[in-house]
This record gives structure tokens, C-alpha cells and sequence, in this order.
């Protein structure tokens, strides 16, 4: 927990080390200058060492006392790790956001609505409607992105159809299905009647860890992740790897319509080893001053400039 911390460039980026290992970004940009992290204690039983320290581009600025600002100071922490079995992280397949209830329509004009208003894919899903035309077939037409950020092709906006539905006597219709398997973030959902649009809503898809496997092995096993759901903005499109929390990089959901697998070979003493995915900032504004891009934003639940997004934590036993 941090208190104090500054707005302008030489003041408002604190980074974390665990046991002189990078492991991610302190930010306060909306919260007041307060900031609140958790990472996993790891390692073997006995003292660690977490400092905080301040970074003008992106990574830790280790000689401060020779900067152009000497005050700012580094803060050296210890934890001990002690003796016990280890404190497992969630079943990979429970680690999301709960969803968020939709709202029904209020007025009497043509409406469509969704419930829940934001899940995971897989979710069931009702997509509701009102004030429609009795007796009118309806065809819901469900919208993304595809492209990519990288290939020079650039992205656009596609469409894909969910289904037709018939309006009741009452003009209202109902329409069960899952969550589409697909890129995280809003997506529009119109209903039409041939080429007329007469009402339109919006679903988010959240992010979702699906697995981990295997969940043991010896040194050099490939260790397989996946998650669903991850998005296409530049706040929303990569997950930042933390091992033993020591940051090894990011991987991204854009290309692969937000499905990601990571594979990562098992490496350190035998014990259990933990994996930790964090929501960071593709990229940003290119100005002078701090870049905290493709990096864990520890801060993430508080102080993520974009969307609400959780983060990802796993075990992984290195044996003999």
C-alpha cells in the first residue's frame, strides 16, 4: 500500500521488484495518489526482499541519488515466506467477473436488451425485446472487430448473424443462446427487418481463464494457458506473465479473436511455482516522460485507464 505519490513525470511511476526480479507497475492516476497491489508470495521458505522504486521509462531507475531528482526515495521491504503448504489459487475455470445484470427496457418504443449486460464467453445469454411489430421476424445480427494491430492490414468492424426470432402478439420476443466466443469488449447487437435496423443494444465480454495443463511435470514440461475473452483496445489486448513474479512478457488476444494460449516451459527447483497474469497498457501517447507500456500494472483492479478487467493467478509443481 503507497501513499504520497506525485502526478508529473518524475513522481507519478513506481515500480516493484521481488527479490531484484521486475514484477510490475504502482500507478495512482485516479485514485488520488493512493495505490494498492497484491502479488503472490513465492519462493522458498525465508526472507525476501520487495522493493519499490521509481522509473522514468518503464523499468526501475536504480542510482536515484544521481538523478535529476535525488529525493524521490527507493523503499526496501521484507517478507518472510515460512514453512507450510502453499496457499492454491483458484480453480482456473472460477477466475473471472461476475456478470453484470441487464436492464429491461423502460419506454414503449422498439427496444432490445441483453441479460446479463457483460459476461464471459459461454454465459448464458437472453436477448430480450419490446415495443416490436406483432407477428415481425426478426434477425439478430451480432458485431466485432478483426484485423490486427501489426500485419499493416489495419481492423474494421464485421457482422455475423445470431439468429431470426418472431415477435409475439404483445411485440416483445425472447432469445436464449451462450455468449459468442469472441474478442472481449462491447459488442453491438441489432435487430433487423431486412435491411432495417429497429433496435439495437450492446453486450461487453469480460476476460476468462479456461485452463492450466498439465499442472505439474519436471523442469522443461510446456505449461499450456488459455483464456477467453481478452480484448482489442490498446488497454485491453495484452496480458502481462509474471513467473515466481519475475516478468517474462505479454501476450495478446486481437489476432486470435480473444482467444490466447500461452505455452511456457516449466523451469525452476522442484515446488510449486506460481503464474500470474496482469491487464497492462498496449500502448499510449507517444510524449516525453514516462512509458508504462507492456508491463503488469499491479494497480490494475483501482487504477486501469480503460476497461474492467480481472487478473489471472496459477500454480504449476516443478518435480524431480
Amino acid at each position: 500500500h503507497m501513499e504520497g505519490i506525485g502526478w508529473d513525470n518524475l513522481e507519478n511511476s513506481w515500480l516493484v521488484t521481488y527479490d531484484n526480479q521486475f514484477t510490475g507497475l504502482i500507478s495512482s492516476v485516479t485514485t488520488g495518489g493512493i495505490a494498492t497491489a497484491v502479488i503472490p508470495a513465492t519462493g522458498n521458505p525465508g526472507k525476501h526482499v520487495i522493493r519499490v522504486v521509481h522509473g522514468s521509462f518503464t523499468m526501475p531507475y536504480l542510482n536515484m541519488q544521481q538523478s535529476p531528482r535525488p529525493d524521490r526515495p527507493t523503499f526496501t521491504l521484507f517478507f518472510t515466506v515460512t514453512d507450510g503448504l502453499p496457499v492454491f489459487p483458484p480453480e482456473a475455470g472460477s477466475q473471472s467477473l461476475a456478470p453484470e445484470a441487464g436492464t429491461p427496457a423502460s419506454g414503449t418504443g422498439p427496444a432490445i436488451w441483453t441479460d446479463p449486460a457483460s459476461a464471459t464467453v459461454g454465459t448464458p445469454l437472453t436477448i430480450s425485446g419490446s415495443g416490436l411489430t406483432a407477428g415481425a421476424e426478426l434477425t439478430l445480427n451480432w458485431y466485432t472487430v478483426v484485423g490486427n494491430r501489426v500485419g499493416g492490414q489495419g481492423w474494421d468492424e464485421a457482422s455475423s448473424e445470431l439468429g431470426k426470432v418472431a415477435v409475439g402478439a404483445d411485440g416483445t420476443f425472447r432469445y436464449e443462446l451462450a455468449v459468442p466466443d469472441d474478442l472481449g469488449g462491447p459488442h453491438r447487437i441489432e435487430a433487423t427487418v431486412g435491411d432495417t435496423v429497429v433496435a439495437q443494444t450492446e453486450l461487453t465480454i469480460t476476460p476468462s481463464a479456461v485452463s492450466i495443463s498439465p499442472s505439474s511435470g519436471p523442469v522443461g514440461t510446456v505449461i499450456t494457458i488459455q483464456l477467453k475473452g481478452v480484448g482489442w483496445t490498446e488497454t485491453a489486448n495484452i496480458y502481462n506473465l509474471t513467473y515466481d513474479n519475475g516478468y517474462l512478457g505479454y501476450a495478446c488476444g486481437f489476432n486470435t479473436n480473444g482467444d490466447v494460449r500461452i505455452y511456457l516451459p516449466a523451469a525452476g527447483t522442484p515446488g510449486w511455482h506460481f503464474i500470474d497474469l496482469y491487464p497492462g497498457i498496449y500502448k499510449g501517447k507517444d510524449v516525453p516522460g514516462v512509458q508504462n507500456f507492456r508491463i503488469p500494472q499491479l494497480t490494475y483492479a483501482d487504477d486501469h485507464p480503460g476497461e474492467r478487467l480481472p487478473a489471472f493467478h496459477f500454480a504449476f509443481e516443478v518435480t524431480e
